[in-house]
């Protein structure tokens, strides 16, 4: 298996809304496509957690389903939280870079 993380744009959210459905449907595609040995490969969809921090058992496919609007509120929540540290001088303007936005972001992913 030579693909284990796939990441899907989903521009209506039509998938995601449908989780349920797709979920069910990845399940009859994995028995197809691997018969007999449809037990050793996991589907995740969506997988809350880090790649680090999932389970290690079998083979494993992640898939996440990107809409539209992922990650713009995000965004907004963490520009409001930083002007605020800047105005209340707990933070600089200069002490806001890329990884401190990402590291923010993926906390605030992580605890959703």
């Amino acid at each position: 298996m030579g693909i284990p993380y796939i990441s899907i744009y989903d521009i209506k959210g039509d998938l995601k809304r449908n989780s349920i459905t797709l979920q069910n449907e990845l399940l009859k595609k994995k028995h197809e496509l691997f018969g007999p040995e449809a037990n050793m490969y996991e589907i995740l969809l969506n997988p809350g957690s880090s790649l680090t921090e999932l389970p290690k058992c079998g083979k494993q496919i992640l898939v996440n389903i990107l809409s539209l609007d992922d990650g713009r509120q995000s965004l907004v929540h963490i520009a409001q939280h930083l002007s605020e540290q800047v105005l209340q001088k707990q933070m600089k303007i200069s002490d806001i870079n890329p990884e401190l936005i990402d590291r923010f972001y993926k906390n605030l992913v992580h605890h959703m």
